[in-house]
């Protein structure tokens, strides 16, 4: 999803937050890391991974997004006019200002100013034609290397395409052509590289071919099934330089359930997925010369506590992501069999090394210590 599209998800979410929020009582959402509404927190209801917090206060509202452990990640502030057009936004980010934002008398933004270290680093103007949105001018603070994006349109008004234009006077277009309101087809042209992409009588994609310096390097293919249900049922993508072709086979419910790779049709290796419940619990990769397996286990939330990764049918790694406390994972590795090492990390940052030789401890290293 493109940055445009996450902006206007995001600000529309929050639009809708602050008409919730008029009559001036708090609310609390179950919410994702973006800070998005999903559905009203019920008080009976465990604390969910991400909750979001309004405060509504007279003339401002005040958004927080908040951990399981109630850590502050994400906080808006908004100063709210007349039916609760948003005015002004402040968003922050571990308390640290982070962008400013201004609207106009409709509720639009009009100019959008990134923070880094209290000191403006770029602004972001937004142009429209009436009800119109015409394209954004974005200039970095102390540097020409910014840009001018126009949205283009037919003369009856519908979406054509969008042509950027950068400081440098480099040009990037794309350009779109659709059908009853669905895209049917799509180009882009920009720094030597460009694609045309051709989709069906329900905007998907079914066709895509890259070049680059007019040399067609990479080709994609997608076949769709009415069976049972409409859904994806294959897709080939080919690299024209090298030969190499993977491809990919969905099951009826979208989950990807194979994929082969080949090059100049000689086997490269083969992947194969199984699902319990919607969720991966074996993974299982044939190479032309070994075979590998992963396995997972997930606790009742639904998060993965258990890994086990195995070469030609020997265990060679097993991850254990809900150890005791102080440890966020222990991974143990395996040769033969037997373990050999096995590591606690808190965080993403080892603290312990411990070493076996034939299943018996050697000696244990924690970070920074000489083994």
């Amino acid at each position: 999803m493109s940055g445009n599209r996450l902006r206007v998800l995001a600000f529309l979410s929050i639009f809708i937050l602050t008409l919730l929020s008029l009559e001036g009582e708090e609310l609390v959402f179950v919410s994702n890391e973006i800070g998005m509404p999903l559905e009203p927190l019920q008080k009976n209801q465990d604390i969910p991974e991400y909750r979001l917090v309004v405060n509504p206060l007279p003339g401002t509202e005040i958004k927080t997004l908040l951990n399981r452990e109630g850590a502050e990640l994400k906080r808006w502030e908004t100063r709210l006019g007349g039916g609760g057009i948003p005015l002004e936004r402040k968003e922050y980010k571990e308390g640290v200002l982070q962008k400013r934002i201004f609207f106009d008398a409709r509720g639009r933004i009009v100019r959008e100013e990134e923070v880094e270290g209290e000191q403006e680093a770029g602004t972001f103007e937004y142009l429209y034609a009436g009800t119109t949105y015409k394209g954004v001018t974005f200039k970095p603070s102390g540097s020409d290397a910014g840009y001018r994006e126009e949205v283009l349109y037919t003369p009856t008004g519908t979406y054509r395409g969008v042509k950027r234009l950068y400081g440098s006077e480099d040009t990037r277009i794309t350009l779109a052509s659709q059908s009853r309101g669905l895209l049917r087809r799509e180009i882009f042209q920009g720094a030597g590289i460009s694609f045309v992409a051709r989709y069906n009588s329900r905007g998907d994609a079914v066709y895509q071919e890259v070049r680059k310096e007019g040399i067609p390097v990479e080709r994609s293919k997608v076949r769709y099934s009415e069976e049972p249900t409409y859904h994806i049922e294959r897709m080939e993508i080919e690299n024209l330089i090298t030969g190499m072709q993977k491809v990919l086979f969905y099951s009826s419910t979208g989950f990807l359930e194979r994929e082969t790779e080949t090059i100049k049709g000689m086997f490269l290796q083969e992947v194969r997925y199984t699902y319990q419940e919607k969720q991966l619990i074996q993974k299982d990769l044939r190479t032309r010369g070994a075979r590998y397996r992963w396995e997972y286990r997930y606790g009742e939330d639904g998060k993965k506590v258990e890994e086990k990764q195995y070469e030609n049918e020997v265990l060679s790694l097993l991850i254990d992501f809900s150890p005791p406390q102080p440890f966020s994972r222990i991974e143990s590795r395996y040769k033969g069999g037997s373990l050999v090492m096995r590591t606690y990390f808190q965080e993403d940052s080892e603290v312990l090394v411990e070493y076996y030789r034939e299943g018996v401890l050697l000696r244990s290293v924690k970070k920074g210590t000489n083994p």
